[in-house]
């Protein structure tokens, strides 16, 4: 029956039952919880269609990895998966292999994993590569976590898509159909077509096309609106959302306004190359909006920037809960250079067994982690409740302060001699490097990084020339990041020649922590 995902016979050192007793409580575990915290109230729901229907032909995995993440969500069952080919033992596809050794040693890993919403970047960057019906999860070791990244992210965007009567009506139908035999793709297709054809269209893209929209979004506007018949307020909340390639794709807006948690606005279809207006009702003006973009380039989740709510002033128009097609752009900001560009690279401060510095690129930088916020090594990290820089992904590159053998170089070329404006991008509101804020409310909404990641006075200097070739000498330019506020920050106007030019920063800073996000340059009329 497969690979066996526990020693039922081994009792771990720590524990207080007898030997003589220690089978029968595993069994009463088994029972109660399921194997491997595989709970009956998880397994029930399998038996009322993924167990009598099953998908054929190309791409059968992930149409059973759909219909159960579907029917367990419907049943309001736990989403779990065990697929008996899952080699990366742990508590979660990202886990360390250490961890996953120790968990296996110890008879506490189990095959099973929650149905995880953020992956580690090098697994996201392999989901991107394929559709998801065009790969073996079991031929590949990542192929399961790959599975399960996508089919999450599907499975979620039909879900507020549908809604829960259209779960039921697809769900239906397929059982209705299929009960007793296989179906195929086409069948598939087919159900969903009868629901919701609009949906239909974007699950047969995404099951057999690996091209990804790619979102840019608008600042936040949020408007106070009459009061409604029974005396409440509204908020407006408003958000341009442009896709900026050919693929299709889906996006909502989802915000926390007082203690109510996260509230989503209906979800939107977005064509190619098109733009919608996403707007939703809140009865607090709210301290946090997002973009959710599901299966996307950007990679799910994008904080948005909300300028302060005016309470005060209502603004007399109609509300707009659901999406209506925009002709919106994105502003021209000048030249932006982000970490992930081409024109980003870093230099680390050599290890203490290595000399020499290590030079990184951008493919090669490895990935922040909370018990590495020390360490003197550039890492790139991505957190979804900050406010980062990015055109689709919204990353940055940062490294522990030191003393200026770490480096970060921004590189373009100028199209012509003249005044210019540099600007520097800072991150906001976060939560990141494991300091969580557990509260949320109007005097911490927008703070900076906590004070384990504090900012301070930067090392910056603008470098004219390949490699500083050219006959002006580097500009050093002052930057306090204490003092200066999330977003874009204007470090100066500067006469520069035309070709090429770099924006070094380096890890030299008096605060704990240096951040390499963005730069943009911009003519000075």
């Amino acid at each position: 029956h497969g690979f066996p995902t526990s020693r039922l016979t081994e009792r771990p050192r720590w524990s207080r039952f007898p030997e003589d007793r220690w089978l029968d409580y595993l069994m009463a575990q088994v029972e109660y919880s399921g194997a491997h915290r595989i709970s009956l109230a998880t397994g029930a729901p399998r038996n009322l269609l993924p167990f009598l229907a099953r998908a054929t032909g190309d791409g059968a995995a992930a149409m059973d990895y759909l219909v159960e993440w579907l029917t367990a969500w419907h049943l309001r069952g736990h989403r779990e998966v065990a697929p008996a080919h899952w080699l990366r033992v742990g508590i979660s596809p990202g886990t360390p292999f250490l961890v996953r050794v120790l968990e296996r040693g110890m008879a506490s890993a189990t095959m099973s994993s929650g149905w995880f919403l953020f992956f580690p970047m090098e697994l996201e960057a392999a989901s991107e590569r394929v559709s998801f019906t065009g790969f073996d999860p079991a031929s590949a070791e990542n192929g399961a976590d790959i599975m399960v990244h996508k089919g999450n992210l599907i499975a979620l965007a039909l879900q507020r898509l549908l809604g829960a009567p259209g779960v039921s009506r697809f769900l239906t139908l397929l059982r209705e159909r299929h009960a007793g035999g296989l179906f195929t793709r086409q069948d598939f297709l087919a159900a969903m077509a009868e629901v919701d054809p609009a949906a239909a269209s974007f699950l047969e893209h995404v099951l057999t096309q690996s091209t990804l929209p790619g979102f840019l979004a608008s600042d936040a506007r949020v408007d106070r609106l009459p009061d409604d018949e029974a005396g409440n307020p509204r908020y407006q909340i408003r958000v341009h959302v442009r896709n900026d390639e050919a693929a299709p794709g889906v996006a909502a807006v989802s915000y926390r306004a007082g203690e109510f948690g996260y509230q989503w606005s209906p979800v939107a279809q977005v064509p190619g190359k098109s733009a919608v207006e996403i707007g939703a009702i809140s009865r607090e003006p709210p301290l946090e909006v997002r973009l959710e973009t599901f299966l996307s380039l950007n990679r799910r989740i994008l904080r948005l920037r909300l300028p302060p709510v005016d309470s005060e002033a209502v603004v007399d128009e109609p509300p707009l809960v659901g999406a209506r097609a925009s002709e919106w752009l994105p502003p021209d900001l000048g030249i932006v250079v982000d970490d992930l560009d081409a024109g980003f690279a870093t230099i680390s401060p050599p290890p203490p067994w290595r000399l020499g510095a290590t030079a990184t690129t951008d493919e090669t930088l490895p990935e922040f982690r909370r018990d590495s916020s020390t360490e003197p090594r550039w890492r790139r990290e991505t957190d979804e409740n900050a406010v980062i820089w990015g055109k689709y992904r919204r990353t940055l590159a940062r490294i522990a302060a030191g003393k200026g053998a770490g480096k970060a170089s921004f590189s373009t070329e100028l199209p012509a001699a003249g005044r210019w404006r540099l600007y520097y991008h800072l991150p906001g509101a976060s939560m990141s490097a494991g300091h969580y804020m557990y509260t949320m409310s109007a005097e911490n909404a927008e703070s900076w990084w906590t004070p384990a990641d504090a900012f301070g006075d930067m090392d910056i200097a603008i470098v004219p020339g390949e490699n500083g070739s050219a006959a002006q000498p580097p500009v050093k330019v002052p930057f306090d990041a204490a003092q200066a506020t999330p977003g874009w920050n204007h470090l100066g106007t500067y006469d520069l020649p035309a070709g090429p030019v770099q924006v070094v920063v380096s890890d030299a800073a008096s605060g704990d922590v240096v951040v390499a996000d963005a730069v943009r340059w911009q003519r000075a009329e």
